[in-house]
């Protein structure tokens, strides 16, 4: 079975990039991470160099992936939603991100 987490902020600026890094945990395989940022009846947002690619020997990794934020996205809590998949299952893991108006980048 392949286990995940997903560490993002938990904010971030119209206009701006969301970074996340996915942990995985599972057996040696190949893995494709599929992350989109979903917004509330509009376009699923997706990371501009494509779906990572992740091979695991058995144990841990970390598959890093950013996703452009539209400058014209209202402000509100967007899911980022990660779907894993392997040749043996499927796994999903989300995240609740909220965007805030354009501007300075938030303070941490």
């Amino acid at each position: 079975m392949t286990r995940a987490r997903v560490l993002c902020p938990e904010r971030v600026r119209a206009g701006g990039s969301l970074t996340a890094t996915i942990e995985i945990e599972g057996p040696a395989g190949e893995v494709v991470v599929h992350p989109r940022l979903c917004t509330d009846g509009g376009p699923e947002l997706k990371p501009a160099d494509g779906d990572p690619f992740v091979r695991l020997d058995g144990g841990t990794t970390r598959a890093d992936f950013a996703i452009s934020v539209p400058a014209g996205l209202a402000p509100h809590y967007y899911f980022l939603k990660i779907l894993l998949d392997t040749n043996d299952d499927v796994s999903f893991v989300s995240r609740l991100v909220y965007v805030l108006p354009r501007g300075p980048a938030p303070a941490r």
